[in-house]
């Protein structure tokens, strides 16, 4: 069910300055806003450039085809794309298949984000010869202003075995992240647990619903009195080398 999910000023001007230096973004850049305006990733994406200085490119109503894509990226020299896992699916497709149009790109970073990202969409970046570009897997709930964790991929870290599961990584934009029990008591390392996030970016609730407010925002036991954590109705857990694994849902929400 849609919900209005009340954010401060404070929250999303702390994470688009948070997140300019978690992208290296600099005046040099061009940022494409292509999420939809109604969704929350397209205020990250116009608002971090935008306070760098750099250029940001808005996406017109139209969804492009991959050719009038890389086209776009090559004409207003973007360096700088935020684009969900099924599209960038298809993009690589596109792009194995003319290895030469990615060699005109000027792309310097690509995150990936709003959906799970799946191993053979990474072996597909892998065979493609985007594959020395800075990579990000990106994951973040609304109720914590956007992006939450991020995983760095780099060029050859699968390069023989690729994983069940992409991990999300690690907190980001100062983001608190705890993976707690139905007792909201931490698991340790390998044990799934729900995913729980504090910090500035948390929401201030749910507009007009207490009730649902109370529920998902719950006192943080783990910080100074007042704080609290919003339980995201995520099962992950934490890999030896401390990264976080996106498992799926607790419940039978559609995400």
């Amino acid at each position: 069910q849609p919900k209005g999910v009340m954010i401060s000023h404070q929250s999303i001007a702390h994470h688009c300055s948070e997140m300019r230096s978690y992208y290296q973004l600099v005046p040099q850049d061009g940022v494409l806003q292509f999420a939809s305006m109604n969704f929350d990733a397209s205020l990250e994406q116009i608002f971090s450039a935008l306070i760098t200085g750099a250029k940001s490119i808005l996406r017109d109503n139209e969804i492009w085809t991959i050719t009038e894509f890389c086209q776009k990226l090559v004409q207003h020299h973007i360096t700088v794309i935020d684009i969900p896992p099924a599209y960038w699916q298809q993009w690589l497709q596109d792009l194995n298949q003319t290895p030469e149009l990615a060699m005109k790109l000027p792309l310097k970073l690509v995150i990936v984000g709003g959906d799970t990202m799946l191993p053979d969409q990474l072996e597909l970046w892998q065979q493609s010869p985007m594959k020395s570009i800075r990579l990000i897997n990106a994951y973040g709930p609304t109720e914590a202003t956007i992006t939450a964790t991020g995983f760095e991929i780099m060029p050859n870290v699968y390069e023989n075995t690729l994983p069940l599961r992409i991990p999300i990584g690690y907190s980001v934009a100062h983001s608190l992240i705890y993976l707690l029990d139905s007792y909201n008591n931490p698991v340790p390392i390998g044990v799934p647990g729900e995913l729980h996030i504090g910090g500035t970016g948390l929401a201030r609730g749910y507009k007009g619903n207490p009730d649902l407010t109370a529920d998902r925002f719950i006192p943080n036991p783990f910080n100074e009195p007042g704080s609290r954590l919003y339980r995201t109705g995520d099962l992950a857990r934490y890999l030896p080398d401390g990264n976080i694994e996106y498992l799926g849902r607790i419940d039978n929400q559609v995400k």
